[in-house]
């Protein structure tokens, strides 16, 4: 008995710093994020848009799903393709290049 209540009381200090984290810090935390991100967003929006327009973007719904695709170089090419997975925005994403 000597030894548990020692164990115990380490065990409810570690749950008590993991929710002092939880609920004080990450929230903090996040908010801080959030401004950062929004900051580089605006400062590199015109930027990201320069680059995307030297691409060929296109939408095409198959089986009720969206799917954007960026296709690049000539027609009669190999085809080359990046499957990037499902974004924020939930559209999932395909690169293709000939």
């Amino acid at each position: 008995m000597k030894v548990l209540k020692p164990i115990l009381g380490l065990i409810a200090a570690l749950i008590a710093i993991v929710c002092d984290f939880v609920w004080g810090y990450a929230p903090l935390r996040d908010k801080r994020l959030e401004v950062k991100n929004a900051k580089f967003i605006a400062d590199f929006r015109a930027k990201a848009k320069e680059i995307d327009s030297k691409f060929n973007h296109q939408d095409i719904v198959v089986n009720g799903i969206k799917w954007h695709y960026v296709d690049q170089g000539s027609k009669e090419g190999t085809v080359f393709s990046f499957c990037m997975g499902f974004p924020r925005d939930g559209i999932p994403g395909v690169m293709c290049f000939r």
